[in-house]
């Protein structure tokens, strides 16, 4: 039997004026392409709501498992940038199209 993907989706509060945050595209970006089992990323802003919205997809549940205790471990750093997660699942792909 085929090994499923899983995605960790993310739902974060972002502080006014964090949207061009270099720190994303120079640091987070890189860290999780770093990461065992990673597939793909996707990061996606609602600016009305200063709302930003993540889906990392990896290879399996277990790599998404960890990903996602990665990512509760140590929110000190987020909070310092006004960044705050409001909610972190895991769930598996069922199915996927691309151009």
């Amino acid at each position: 039997m085929a090994t499923s993907m899983y995605g960790v989706i993310g739902t974060w509060k972002m502080a006014e004026g964090r949207w061009e945050e270099q720190a994303l595209h120079e640091q987070v970006v890189p860290m999780v392409r770093q990461v065992p089992g990673f597939i793909a990323g996707y990061w996606l802003g609602n600016r009305g709501e200063d709302k930003t919205y993540t889906l990392i997809v990896l290879e399996d549940e277990e790599s998404a498992q960890r990903f996602k205790a990665l990512v509760e471990s140590d929110p000190t750093n987020r909070e310092q940038a006004g960044v705050s997660l409001e909610s972190l699942i895991v769930a598996e792909v069922v199915a996927e199209a691309h151009s």
